[in-house]
């Protein structure tokens, strides 16, 4: 669908509001500190829309830049910008935050050279309770190394960004956003739980390259998750096996749909399934309700298993469809979700997790054991919901 001409007239204001804001922060810097001063001096009005969150398109050029010069800590940038280099303004900002959250552990610790510049808005709000308040040290020398030699953030999509090799053109405000969200995201703890319960990995930086470390089970693991005998897994997956093989050979539907041909067999250490490889591609509702009926099959395989071993009775498991393939997990993912809660400090309350499978063959369906959820249908959902969030979050 072509967009109409006054989707198209937004777009272009939008982008021209876009371009002016950003050639009116760099006037700024080029003038020296007292532009940056008086460009950051509001009146509770334009205040009150910075906290709400207000949208970029309904700004005039000068609201906008007035809006990315009000960030507290591209603030902080901004004023050591206008003495240091920015490899020394990255340096000098990366000491006074770790100075800063080290002394703010003491309570007779005197005041850090940061609190004595926080009685200024917007720089106060690095060293208050308030929304952008300092959490962590900030990696930000890292940050500009990775920023200035890897292509992986726009403006630097193509080549390299090579910001610090610049004179006279001061870093843009984009480039300093980007700079200090790889600080962030350097310093932020990362994990991934596979298996619904069954392996953790943590995330770490090295280099400007994400790599995944497996954590060591007797780190994370839950004292009944440690119970499990390797033979009682063993038993459980041989009955999942067998079910999932027979139900792709026997039951109605998949004897119709000549299933037992198109499927693969994968056995895994805590898991075991099969993988709908067929050729030709039914109707998805067709193929769908195959796989569901495979699915609670192989779970009532193994709850009549449970029901006559009384050693595998208290054993979790989760059977379910997984849109082109069903699987038998020993473990669930509300097990999963209370591990990482245990390994991060985090409580129910203050956990939500996001799923696409809450049917009853579902794998998310579990996790509202253990916190809140949101039902999404694909990763633009995830997106929409975080933005959200993170904005419900800045209006505090």
């Amino acid at each position: 669908m072509s967009p109409s001409a006054r989707e198209l007239a937004f777009s272009a204001a939008g982008a021209l509001a876009g371009i002016a804001a950003m050639l009116a922060l760099q006037r700024a810097l080029l003038t020296g500190s007292r532009a940056v001063t008086l460009a950051m001096q509001q009146s509770e009005e334009d205040q009150g829309e910075i906290t709400r969150g207000r949208a970029k398109h309904d700004m005039t050029p000068s609201q906008l830049a007035r809006r990315q010069a009000a960030d507290p800590l591209i603030s902080l940038m901004l004023d050591l910008l206008d003495r240091l280099s920015l490899t020394e303004a990255c340096a000098v900002a990366e000491d006074l935050i770790a100075e800063h959250l080290e002394a703010a552990q003491r309570e007779d610790a005197p005041p850090t050279e940061l609190s004595t510049l926080a009685p200024r808005q917007p720089l106060r709000v690095l060293v208050s309770n308030e929304f952008g308040r300092l959490w962590q040290p900030l990696h930000l020398r890292e940050a500009l190394i990775d920023y200035d030699n890897e292509a992986t953030l726009p403006p630097a999509r193509c080549l390299k960004a090579h910001v610090t090799c610049r004179q006279y053109v001061p870093a843009t405000f984009r480039e300093l956003r980007n700079i200090c969200n790889l600080a962030q995201a350097l310093c932020s703890r990362v994990f991934v739980v596979g298996g619904q319960c069954n392996y953790l990995a943590r995330c770490r930086a090295e280099g400007g390259v994400a790599t995944l470390y497996m954590v060591p089970p007797s780190e994370w693991r839950l004292p009944e998750m440690e119970r499990w005998r390797p033979q009682q897994l063993q038993r459980l997956l041989d009955v999942a096996q067998r079910a999932l093989l027979d139900g792709a050979a026997r039951t109605a539907c998949a004897a119709r749909m000549h299933m037992a041909d198109k499927v693969k067999l994968v056995r895994k250490e805590r898991a075991v399934g099969v993988l709908y490889e067929a050729e030709e591609h039914r109707a998805e509702l067709q193929t769908h309700a195959m796989l569901d009926e495979l699915a609670v099959h192989a779970r009532q395989a193994v709850r009549e298993e449970q029901r006559t071993n009384a050693a595998l009775r208290s054993m979790p498991f989760c059977a379910f469809n997984g849109g082109r393939d069903v699987f038998v997990d020993v473990g669930s993912k509300d097990l999963g979700i209370a591990s990482l809660q245990r390994i991060v400090g985090a409580t129910p309350q203050s956990t939500l997790h996001m799923g696409d499978q809450f049917t009853q063959t579902g794998n998310d369906l579990l996790a509202r054991r253990a916190c809140g959820t949101l039902w999404v249908d694909s990763p633009e959902e995830t997106a929409v919901l975080l933005r959200y969030m993170l904005r419900m979050r800045a209006k505090g």
